[in-house]
């Protein structure tokens, strides 16, 4: 039997892609309502939201998890440090 848990703080419209750390229980998830989330799944804490004034199709996290690499409407792809907050 699958147990099924809800995150506080989901976007509030169609999530687009989930991807969990490489190194950790941290999620990150993208979403049709212009933001990219990062969380902690074990503490069910939101630890870092992004809001990029356009839809964000799809994510991919480094390696070493510390950058994410999200794909938009827009055409464009951008660069979230998590360490220093940046979005290039």
């Amino acid at each position: 039997m699958h147990s099924v848990s809800e995150l506080s703080q989901p976007p509030s419209d169609g999530i687009t892609a989930t991807v969990f750390a490489n190194h950790s229980n941290n999620l990150l998830a993208t979403s049709w309502d212009e933001t990219v989330r990062y969380y902690n799944v074990n503490d069910d804490r939101l630890l870092q939201k992004f809001d990029l004034n356009t839809a964000v199709l799809d994510g991919a996290l480094a390696p070493d998890d510390k950058k994410a690499y999200v794909g938009c409407l827009n055409g464009i792809i951008y660069m979230i440090d998590f360490t220093s907050g940046e979005v290039r």
